[in-house]
């Protein structure tokens, strides 16, 4: 299984005639992102499989280890011309190997190891006085209890490692009345001392329909159930292409251009957007231009406006208490927000905020039936409820491309503003799952600490790639739970 990602990459890209690396990045970011708990979980299982066979063996798994240590001794030994030239190319590819791909081959040992120390252990329990049981006897009580308690600790470890069931959900299901957000502490609490778990590219999600280079493993509709309560949205004009079944950017009507795409994507993606989804740029199909959620380029995945909406509308129906932050990158009008908020209803329950005033609490916002709190780069003002972004609200630097990248000072926002956004993502394309699993845990809430003293105010809203790797939904919870 250690190497099975990159087979399968390396197969799709072929048979796609996908030859630039980007593109076979872009592949094996969709596999790491979809399947990369499914290995975890093979390997547990594979494991508890051979250490229940080894049990099940009774006195041969005894003697096994024992047997395999010696014949391997004879092989290394063995001066036959046949068996030297095996050793010898064996060692050759062994060294290779290790040179080429020294990650994978330290990965594969520690595995073997390990299933080697396992194996060792059952077989202590299998034979625990060195006798072999008598033909037909009964099987040993350390024997049975062991293989049933090697089956119970697998499952129960596959249990772990896969990601629940869209259907359940811990955060919604402790959502009572009385509780803003997950706690009745956060009910009296403003804006500015709540921290919000969030997403960026919220939409783009590995596990919906048509999405090539997703940012989120789920989409809106599971992040809600999750916990997560901040989304970092793009609002992009597109037109349905029915021959080939995707939704065009309509570059012309967002005042943009090929080249202009070209300056945010980089070429190389944009070369790769090309080839995955036909020419950016070209003329659009005759239909109706409707509004989108997609990152840069529609063609790589879009969610229509008012569905997305909708998924808000119905969680707040279910969750009267809770609070919920848009952050736009609006590349369409205010217009067609509006509108969209009109048709699914969420119009009167966005929040219309003074900026020079104290912001209010969560009580006081699902009092007054505005739990919908949207901020935007652009336009701010144009709406009650439209409100400036980067005056409510300052962040930390983007560009992060690892750990040792991440920073605290001010990037965009006045000192004086009230909330603080932590950009806390690697930004690379295609958006890799593990590297931002990497830096989210225990990276992740030594950077809020972090910043949080550096800026003397409270990270309010975390923002993450891939959230469930990151564990941004756990560290908001404690962080709330301190008292203030």
């Amino acid at each position: 299984m250690a190497g099975l990602d990159a087979f399968v990459v390396a197969h799709a890209a072929n048979a796609a005639d996908l030859s630039d690396e980007t593109e076979r990045a872009a592949v094996h970011a969709l596999w790491d992102a979809l399947f990369a708990d499914l290995r975890s979980a093979a390997l547990l299982a594979a494991l508890g499989g051979v250490i229940v066979a080894v049990l099940a063996a009774g006195a041969i798994s005894s003697r096994f280890p024992d047997a395999a240590w010696r014949a391997a001794r004879r092989v290394a030994g063995s001066p036959s011309p046949a068996v030297r030239f095996a050793r010898s190319a064996a060692l050759i590819a062994l060294g290779a190997a290790l040179l080429l791909e020294p990650a994978l081959m330290v990965r594969v040992m520690v595995i073997a190891g390990g299933v080697q120390l396992a194996l060792l252990g059952a077989s202590q329990l299998a034979s625990p006085g060195g006798a072999a049981p008598r033909p037909g006897s009964a099987a040993p009580l350390p024997l049975v209890a062991g293989i049933a308690g090697v089956l119970a600790l697998t499952a129960v470890a596959v249990a772990i490692v896969l990601p629940a069931p869209r259907a359940a959900s811990p955060v919604s299901a402790a959502l009572s009345a009385g509780l803003c957000n997950g706690s009745r502490a956060l009910c009296a609490r403003r804006l500015n001392e709540v921290v919000f778990p969030s997403t960026r590219n919220s939409y783009a999600a590995a596990d919906e329909p048509d999405w090539f280079f997703a940012n989120q493993r789920h989409g809106i509709e599971r992040q809600l159930r999750d916990g997560i309560r901040g989304f970092l949205i793009d609002i992009h004009y597109g037109v349905v292409d029915p021959a080939r079944r995707r939704v065009r950017t309509d570059l012309a009507g967002e005042d943009s251009s090929r080249n202009k795409v070209a300056q945010q994507l980089s070429p190389r993606a944009l070369r790769t957007a090309d080839r995955l989804a036909g020419r950016v740029g070209r003329e659009l199909p005759a239909g109706e231009r409707k509004a989108y959620l997609c990152h840069t380029l529609c063609e790589l995945g879009a969610e229509p406006l008012d569905a997305q909406m909708q998924l808000f509308r119905a969680f707040l129906d279910a969750n009267r208490r809770d609070v919920v932050i848009l952050f736009v990158e609006p590349y369409v009008p205010v217009e067609e927000l509006e509108r969209s908020l009109r048709r699914t209803d969420l119009l009167d329950e966005a929040a219309a905020l003074p900026r020079d005033e104290p912001l209010p609490t969560l009580a006081q916002l699902a009092r007054a039936g505005t739990r919908l709190v949207i901020l935007t780069e652009k336009d701010g003002g144009a709406r009650p409820w439209y409100l400036p972004g980067f005056s409510f609200a300052q962040d930390t630097p983007l560009g992060i491309r690892n750990a040792a990248g991440l920073r605290c000072e001010r990037f965009r926002g006045g000192a004086d503003s009230p909330l603080l956004l932590l950009n806390h993502w690697i930004d690379r394309f295609p958006p890799p799952p593990s590297g931002n699993q990497a830096i989210g845990n225990a990276v992740l809430e030594r950077q809020a600490e972090r910043c949080e003293r550096a800026r003397e105010q409270l990270p309010n809203l975390l923002a993450v790639d891939f959230y469930e790797r990151t564990g941004v939904v756990e560290l908001a919870e404690r962080l709330n739970a301190r008292t203030r």
